[in-house]
């Protein structure tokens, strides 16, 4: 019989706090877990200084009506307690207390969990027992979603008989990671009529009598559904209205097919209907049709649900996790029925534990460096005290090496790789403390120096960030320091870094929004999105980049583009234009368009939107209030239409797509000197990766290539783009596919480029070619100054002015009257170069109506001046 480990809310707690620490010596024990059909089994550390390292067994038996237990010890090969009641506790022993009570009457499964193969890293955050206890319901944990319960709310209710909570299967269960290498592996989809996948997973009945005995092990048929209507493939997207950062809802229902389903379903006439009756059956009809459950493809394989309705981990979606091929996790259930049925468990010397366990830097270049994210955890019930942190390598450093951890808690420390010759190193980490257990910790550190950059990509620094997962990236000026800061979108946030010192970025603040797929800034306002189609955007104040502050909501959507004039563009659904110049925290949608819609810029006075499948459509943007549709571009060569840029004279037009599959090109140029009749022109393609989003600023094009990295693209000759530099920013993540770098943001004023990986945070780079400026927008930045026309004019009762400033300096915007007498001043402040708006309402200081007339509307910037005339009519 194989070592068993138990934890309350299983599923939950296997992807997010059991990994392999064999090397420590080491494993968690769950202070609280779930029992069977008839009895709950509660293990409690009472003393971690007295705990062993031995492993335990709580056997059940009958006494007439009665159920007794008994408490032996497997590594001593002794009976510590015998025949002990229900209801009771034992006496203290090696630190610990058990505690068996009777089953309520909702709980009625016996559930461990082992893994084989291959060490499971979750992603983050990490969750402590008590984190994944009592958090939402069938749908989801208010972080990840991972069980749902049928909508019973139950997490831990593993096994039933369809809807019958009450009821547990005696099976032992293996879900099995294992690539799928014959294709046997298939995923239905219920309720659709058609649809059938292949999927890297598999579920195996093998039986409590036989766990060790592969030859009676049969597969479970999996059938499931996609939420967002998308019947071709399960790709694990969220459902905003969970309210978790990386939900997930499409579902796997796990079914076993019962016996009575002979003769009909019996394809193999071997007397025993099973999955490969069913897999037969689906080759012969070439389609399914599962809208009842228990009837499939009109024959009799009736059967039970067997698991809670399982959300798997992503296979498309965000965060990209899936465990290694290999990796195995058994699930058992049983009924402490006779003597055969048993609970066993394994306590180790608890302690200082890390996560993750080791760190990769991957390759980074002589003169560069990379920093990661080591968090320490302390599972004592006292506090650790880190007395000394050091590395063996002095190529390897650490943030803080004093300091101390109150029980249950952690602290997250950076390590940084800054390689002096070019080699292969590995390293450890020593980690000194008053832990009794391990007083001296040690995490494996591996990385490779390369020779000094002779391209034009430098990375000046790198930060992994807290939480959950980076998303997009965006920047934006302290309009009253002149810092830059880095804007970034989390699966828990929204997170500001200060970029003022490229080389040494810092944390500004995060705030904790749930999933968070896209955001943009304008003014001193940061407008962010969660990616779907349901739930609030959010409109946050970054005056303060150290205490930002939620203004304001509106409609939520997918990707967000801001112009320098104040009109937000966002999508989903369809394409829509917002004014945000009344009120930038409450955001008015002026226009829509389009059904589908996925990303949007605009360049000049063209808006593209990039419309996913349906195609890319070009508008003359000069009224942002009512666009004209120019031309599109639909060329099925392209899967999706994700997103894109024009070349710097808006001849050619840059499309990524997301969904390209070799030998399809990642990039398609088009010329759009025409647009009403597009002509494609170039391409670019990378079979090993998958491209993102672009932006170009003179001849390159800095490119977010997901597992690729970043890359710079030689766009001179826009019908041959050509790879100029690049850095793989996740190298641990290979081939195509949704990991590694989201977002790029090139558009600060001081060159540097910002990079957003989704594992590992923010990354700075310095360019040495010579792109053009532009606006922190994306725009070009203006060559002069300039007051321009207001509109509109005659006006009543308000009108926008419009002007220009090709550097940073104090502005004023006043208004006179025809005596010359100032009667309002609508801006006093420092701004960075760009083409600004602001409005007169027609007041004036004290707010009082001004009278119809002629006014007089006075630009200062520094050492130039302008005045224009305007008339306002009551």
């Amino acid at each position: 019989m194989f070592k068993k480990i138990f934890y309350l809310h299983v599923v939950i707690v296997f992807f997010s706090l059991i990994w392999n620490l064999s090397a420590q010596e080491f494993t968690f024990l769950a202070q609280r877990t779930q029992g069977i059909g008839d009895a709950i089994v509660r293990v409690e550390v009472i003393n971690p200084a007295a705990t062993t390292a031995d492993s335990y067994r709580v056997r059940f038996v009958k006494s007439g009506e009665n159920l007794l237990y008994s408490v032996e010890n497997l590594t001593q090969q002794t009976t510590i307690f015998n025949n002990l009641p229900l209801g009771s506790s034992t006496p203290i022993f090696n630190g610990i207390q058990v505690t068996v009570q009777a089953m309520e009457p909702q709980f009625k499964e016996f559930i461990e969990v082992q893994y084989a193969g291959h060490p499971v890293e979750p992603p983050v955050p990490i969750f402590r027992p008590g984190d994944a206890q009592g958090k939402g319901g069938a749908n989801s944990t208010g972080e990840y979603t991972f069980v749902g319960g049928g909508g019973s709310g139950d997490l831990n209710q593993i096994t039933r008989n369809g809807n019958d909570n009450s009821s547990a299967a005696p099976f032992d269960y293996e879900l099995r990671f294992d690539g799928n290498p014959e294709g046997r592996n298939k995923f239905v989809y219920a309720f659709t009529g058609s649809g059938i996948i292949d999927v890297p997973f598999s579920l195996w009945n093998i039986g409590i009598a036989t766990p060790d005995d592969p030859t009676d092990d049969h597969q479970i048929i999996a059938i499931g559904f996609d939420d967002s209507g998308n019947t071709q493939k399960y790709d694990g997207g969220a459902r905003p209205s969970d309210g978790g950062p990386g939900t997930m809802y499409d579902r796997i229902y796990f079914y076993e097919i019962d016996q009575n389903a002979l003769p009909e379903g019996d394809i193999n006439n071997d007397g025993v209907v099973n999955y490969d009756d069913f897999l037969q059956d689906l080759a012969n009809t070439g389609g399914t049709n599962l809208s009842q459950p228990s009837v499939f493809l009109n024959r009799a394989y009736v059967g039970h649900e067997i698991l809670a309705r399982f959300s798997m981990v992503n296979l498309n979606g965000n965060p990209d996790y899936l465990p290694p091929v290999g990796t195995t996790i058994r699930i058992t259930t049983t009924k402490p029925l006779s003597e055969n049925d048993v609970y066993e468990f394994t306590t180790s010397k608890f302690g200082l534990y890390t996560f993750p366990i080791s760190l990769s830097f991957g390759d980074v270049k002589i003169n560069q460096q990379i920093t990661r994210i080591l968090t320490l955890i302390n599972h004592n019930n006292f506090n650790i005290t880190i007395s000394d942190i050091t590395a063996d390598h002095p190529d390897f450093q650490v943030s803080e090496n004093r300091f101390i951890i109150p029980p249950g808690d952690s602290v997250s420390v950076q390590v940084t790789f800054s390689p002096t010759n070019s080699q292969a190193i590995t390293a450890h980490l020593t980690i000194r403390s008053n832990d009794p257990f391990f007083p001296e910790y040690r995490v494996k550190l591996e990385a490779e120096g390369l020779p000094p950059t002779t391209g034009p990509i430098d990375i000046r620094a790198h930060v992994d960030l807290p939480g959950s997962g980076t998303t997009d990236v965006w920047g934006f000026v302290d309009e009253n320091t002149g810092k830059e800061y880095a804007l970034l979108g989390a699966f828990d946030g929204v997170a500001i870094v200060d970029v003022s010192n490229p080389s040494n970025p810092e944390l500004s603040a995060k705030l904790r929004l749930g999933t968070i797929f896209d955001v943009k800034a304008w003014r001193h306002y940061a407008y962010a999105v969660n990616g779907g189609t349901s739930g609030n955007g959010f409109v946050i104040d970054v005056n303060d980049p150290r205490n930002p502050q939620v203004v304001g909501t509106f409609p939520s959507g997918h990707n967000l583009f801001i112009t320098d004039s104040g009109y937000m563009i966002k999508e989903i659904p369809g394409v829509q234009v917002w004014d945000l110049n009344p009120d930038p925290t409450n955001p008015q949608m002026v226009w829509q368009g389009g059904v589908e819609g996925h990303d949007a810029s605009v360049i000049g006075n063209r808006l593209y939107d990039f419309h996913g499948t349906a195609g890319t459509f070009i508008y003359d943007f000069t009224n942002p209030k009512n666009p004209v549709l120019l031309g599109e571009i639909t060329d099925p060569a392209i899967s999706y239409h994700h997103s894109g840029w024009t070349s710097r004279d808006g001849r050619y037009l840059f499309i990524c797509d997301e969904l390209a599959q070799n030998p399809s090109p990642d990039i398609t140029v088009w010329d759009i000197q025409d647009p009403a009749n597009p002509v494609r022109v170039g391409q670019f393609a990378d079979s090993t990766a998958t491209v993102h989003n672009l932006y170009i600023i003179g001849d390159f094009a800095f490119i977010s290539y997901y597992t690729a990295g970043f890359r710079v693209l030689d766009v001179s000759d826009p019908t041959h783009p050509k790879l100029l530099d690049e850095f793989d920013t996740t190298p641990e993540i290979t081939g195509e596919g949704f990991a590694g770098a989201w977002g790029v943001y090139p558009f600060t004023p001081s060159g540097n480029i910002y990079v957003s990986d989704i594992k590992h945070g923010l990354y700075v780079f310095n360019f040495k070619g010579t792109p053009t400026s532009v606006g922190t927008n994306g725009q070009s930045i203006p060559e002069r100054f300039a007051l321009l026309n207001n509109f509109p004019n005659p006006f009543n009762p308000e009108t926008v002015i419009v002007y220009q400033i090709p550097k940073r300096t104090n502005v004023q915007i006043r208004i006179f009257n025809i005596l010359g007498q100032s009667v309002r001043s609508l801006l006093n402040k420092i701004q960075a170069p760009g083409k600004y708006f602001v409005t007169w309402d027609g007041k004036n200081d004290s707010g009082q109506i001004m009278p119809s007339g002629i006014y007089f509307y006075q630009l200062k910037a520094g050492k130039f001046k302008a005045t224009r005339r305007m008339l306002l009519l009551r």
